[in-house]
């Protein structure tokens, strides 16, 4: 048996492939599938908990920095009248130890 073909050289190449493709499916569902989510989440359960009409214009989520933005951000109550209008909304969700594992930006 050739040393390019031994079961232990198999089974290694196969493992970096399954956690390449487990990488590629958590990049593709970081960047297109959670913005969907928080958009869906914040117009619909979030509005529908509170009593008020939520709208977001643009959710975006880095899952390499584990950050999200919100752009648009604006509640209203019933009668129309403003609540809270944000510009863009940034959260940095990732843990360091030399800061506090949760920052949020306003702007």
């Amino acid at each position: 048996m050739k040393p390019l073909e031994s079961p232990r050289r198999r089974v290694m190449i196969r493992s970096l492939k399954i956690a390449g493709g487990l990488y590629i499916l958590y990049l593709i569902l970081g960047f297109f599938a959670v913005p969907r989510i928080i958009k869906n989440v914040l117009e619909g359960r979030i509005a529908t908990t509170l009593d008020k009409a939520i709208t977001l214009e643009k959710a975006t989520f880095n899952p390499f920095l584990l950050s999200t933005t919100l752009t648009g951000l604006r509640v209203e109550d019933d009668a129309g009248d403003i609540l809270l209008d944000l510009g863009h909304l940034y959260s940095n969700n990732a843990c360091s130890p030399s800061r506090t594992c949760r920052s949020i930006y306003l702007g």
